[in-house]
């Protein structure tokens, strides 16, 4: 699947979070793969999984960080990538009708 601004992310049921002082820890418990990030990357992915697509988490993380709109454009659908590649989240067709 393409991803595209208007795909909702969701966290993968098999992926276990543990939050200390704004980083987390992830773990894959089929894989049983570890995981860490850093506070933004943490907050980025809450943002995303919380969010009703990729289209409104990137407006709210425009607004909350001091960042280049393309910059922050390309470095989240990296870091999407990124999680779908290592399987912490899933990637659908958002539901238009609950933005």
């Amino acid at each position: 699947m393409k991803i595209t601004l208007d795909c909702k992310v969701s966290l993968a049921k098999n992926i276990l979070i543990q939050e200390l002082q704004g980083n987390s820890a992830l773990v894959n418990l089929q894989t049983q793969e570890y995981f860490s990030q850093n506070e933004v990357a943490t907050d980025m992915l809450w943002v995303l999984t919380e969010s009703a697509s990729i289209e409104v988490a990137y407006r709210l993380l425009l607004e909350e960080y001091e960042v280049n709109a393309q910059q922050l454009h390309q470095d989240l659908l990296g870091f999407i990538e990124q999680l779908s590649k290592y399987k912490i989240v899933e990637i659908s067709e958002s539901n238009k009708n609950h933005n």
